[in-house]
């Protein structure tokens, strides 16, 4: 009867023993889990301010294009208008031309 009571008590230590190595294991996963879980964090934090930067970044450009594009077009305006000014400019010549070859204009007295 002790001999058995020895035993049963030897297998509940040893039961016990193989449990508390258990927890001891489940608290580092937990622990490793843990510090991953932090840095996944940092590294989403990253992510989203990369993303913020990006679309800082992205709105500056579509306004300095939107910059460029008025610009753009005020210079095609002022070109039109210079064309119209030079044929108004070639179209003047071309009369006082003729108008110059309808006198006859002479050095002599």
């Amino acid at each position: 009867m002790v001999h058995g009571l020895q035993e049963e008590t030897q297998t509940a230590v040893s039961f016990m023993e193989s449990g508390v190595k258990d927890v001891d294991q489940s608290l580092k996963l937990t622990e490793a889990a843990s510090g991953e879980n932090q840095e996944l964090h940092a590294i989403v934090e990253n992510m989203f301010e990369t993303i913020n930067i990006i679309e800082q970044n992205s709105a500056r450009n579509g306004e300095t294009a939107r910059t460029v594009t008025e610009v753009t077009q005020q210079m095609a305006n002022s070109i039109a208008e210079l064309a119209i000014s030079s044929n108004m400019v070639d179209t003047t010549a071309n009369k006082l031309q003729q108008l110059v070859g309808v006198f006859n204009v002479s050095n002599q007295r």
